[in-house]
């Protein structure tokens, strides 16, 4: 389920570290008291090498946060779409799995309405089907995982475990902190000198 989406974080975070690297010699060319003529006019345009570093920086922590909210979104999609497998009635899923979904379908149906809300794609009809179905019994109930993902804050520590629990993935920091790359991460890139949800 997550293999293919932790496959693709990793070709994403090897990309941002080839653009940090492919810059960062960019920035060494352009600095060098000689540089060669074909690069001249490129020095015309680059801003000054400190505001270039704070605009890179940016721009890696930004895109690293995308990367990484990603990867939680599509985590819990994958595992909401797995639920209805495991309870087969809407009525067997945890309380808290159901409230959310709930919520969730009620605040889908308001963003919908926004003019560029990002749910626009989604008909009326498919947000309120798989409640409907799951409420009555009549028919197999769908969760409709776009629900479970609302969130206000950063996906720090507390903001990720209530998210993680909402979609019905309970005590996910014992996991997350405990998980063998996590701690080989910080014994061997950071040699203890952090904790799990420092780096997060």
């Amino acid at each position: 389920m997550s293999q293919e989406s932790l496959a693709k974080v990793t070709q994403d975070i090897a990309t941002v570290r080839s653009m940090i690297q492919t810059n960062d010699r960019l920035r060494e060319m352009l600095f060098k008291p000689v540089i060669e003529e074909n690069l001249n006019s490129l020095k015309e345009v680059a801003p000054n090498k400190k505001d270039w570093r704070i605009y890179d920086d940016s721009a890696v922590v930004t895109r690293l946060y995308a990367i990484y909210e990603s990867f939680v979104e599509k985590l819990i999609k994958d595992w909401i779409k797995e639920l209805p497998k495991i309870f087969t009635r809407y009525s067997d899923l945890p309380e808290k799995i159901q409230r959310t979904h709930e919520r969730g379908v009620a605040q889908l149906l308001e963003e919908r309405q926004k003019t560029q809300g990002r749910f626009k794609y989604l008909s009326v009809k498919n947000v309120i089907r798989g409640l409907y179905w799951g409420v009555t019994g009549n028919h197999e109930y769908e969760l409709i995982p776009d629900a479970f993902l609302f969130h206000s804050e950063n996906l720090r520590k507390d903001a990720l475990q209530e998210l993680l629990a909402n979609g019905g993935i309970p005590d996910s920091w014992k996991w997350i902190k405990n998980h063998r790359n996590i701690r080989d991460f910080l014994e061997e890139v950071r040699g203890n000198e952090n904790t799990a949800e420092g780096e997060l």
